[in-house]
């Protein structure tokens, strides 16, 4: 796996201001899990490198209370050499910065705000992590962020199973589809024919009957809808193709409106 470092971001950029330290395409091995998802409360795209990193982001995303998400935030290495030489510890990113999975800010019920970090791991692959997580943990607590380990066992089976299933994403055949003249029509055509009850599969395949697209457009613009809450769906339902989705909000038109801009923005 190689890394193409950038100039990172730090947890005092927020919004679309941040970079994350590590992005999506920095990760050139074949095996790698990584994926960009737009971010409704940051308005820019969130680079994730794995199913479970997935999972975490869309509860954060989907929380009311979350007002800001930063991942791959990169840690001094200056300050983490120094903490895990006093813990007694090799670095553990070797000669590289290391990085926490995400900074997340909370607004109290006051109006204040407050941040808290989030190292994201599957269970069996704690122990073998502990020193990492210990020189984190001691960094972040020095700034009064406090650090919370998050597995699979944290969160609900079928927000995982739905994460997964919406993790991956042709994102060049995406923008192709959003760049056709009439992708707004195709967009509102699909929504309604998923507001009306059908099962999504068949919702999907009717759009893509009716405007001539490939198999599986309609699929992969539902899982974007659902991925940048363009449809805002209750996640810990699982998500079954042979059933009908039931949107709890519509924002297919404000969706549409976030995509336009995006790509005026990066043309």
């Amino acid at each position: 796996m190689t890394r193409k470092r950038k100039p990172p971001g730090t947890i005092l950029d927020h919004g679309d201001r941040y970079q994350p330290a590590i992005q999506a395409h920095d990760i050139r091995s074949p095996h790698s899990k990584r994926t960009r998802i737009w971010g409704v409360k940051t308005h820019r795209f969130h680079h994730l490198l794995s199913q479970l990193e997935c999972s975490v982001y869309f509860q954060a995303e989907r929380d009311g209370r979350v007002k800001d998400i930063q991942e791959q935030c990169e840690l001094n290495r200056d300050e983490t050499v120094m903490i895990a030489a006093r813990l007694g510890y090799r670095h553990p990113a070797g000669q590289h910065a290391m990085t926490s999975d995400f900074i997340i800010t909370v607004v109290a019920h006051d109006g204040s705000t407050r941040q808290i970090a989030i190292h994201v791991k599957h269970a069996s692959k704690l122990s073998r992590n502990m020193e990492w997580i210990n020189v984190e943990a001691y960094y972040w607590s020095a700034m009064g962020i406090p650090l919370y380990v998050i597995t699979e066992l944290d969160i609900e089976a079928e927000v995982i199973h739905n994460g997964q299933w919406l993790y991956f994403v042709n994102t060049a055949e995406f923008d192709r589809l959003s760049a056709l003249p009439n992708f707004g029509e195709i967009v509102s055509s699909l929504t309604a024919y998923v507001t009306s009850g059908r099962k999504l599969s068949m919702a999907c395949e009717q759009a893509e009957r009716d405007y001539g697209l490939p198999p599986n457009s309609g699929l992969l613009m539902a899982k974007v809808l659902i991925r940048e809450r363009g449809w805002v769906t209750d996640l810990s339902v699982r998500i079954r193709l042979g059933r009908p989705l039931v949107l709890l909000e519509d924002r297919t038109q404000e969706w549409l409106k976030e995509v336009t801009n995006r790509e005026t923005a990066t043309a």
